[in-house]
């Protein structure tokens, strides 16, 4: 289904990233605050990525790149939303959309056919159709 021109009121086409996230990305407030409570720090600004192996952070930052490269292609028009699988409510997120396989996409409340590396070109392309 292809959207209308975009309006001032029209909300923005929302993308939902899947993925085990750096912890330097932190987690969603929810899992922050449980954290804190049961005297998990996971809060700061540095985090480390010493332990990751060097292939995890080549997909990290390829990650991070196709996040920005939305938000510069496509700016109030698409929404991100990052979920870790790691955390509870990423867990929820990715077994309601049958994404076990990361990254994975959903846009619009659908889930891209496919997962993994391969799928980071196919995103832009794909949120393009749907504006």
């Amino acid at each position: 289904m292809k959207r209308t021109a975009p309006s001032e009121r029209e909300p923005p086409l929302r993308l939902d990233i899947i993925a085990p996230l750096p912890e330097r990305w932190a987690t969603c407030r929810g899992c922050e605050t449980m954290a804190r409570a049961a005297g998990v720090g996971l809060g700061g600004e540095d985090r480390g990525e010493a332990g990751y192996p060097p292939e995890w952070k080549h997909r990290f930052d390829a990650l991070a790149s196709l996040v920005s490269q939305v938000g510069e292609r496509f700016g109030p028009k698409v929404r991100v939303h990052l979920w870790d699988p790691r955390t509870p409510a990423g867990l929820w997120y990715s077994v309601r959309h049958g994404a076990f396989r990361y990254p994975a996409f959903v846009v619009e409340g659908r889930k891209l056919p496919g997962s993994g590396d391969k799928m980071l070109g196919e995103v832009i392309p794909e949120i393009a159709k749907k504006l």
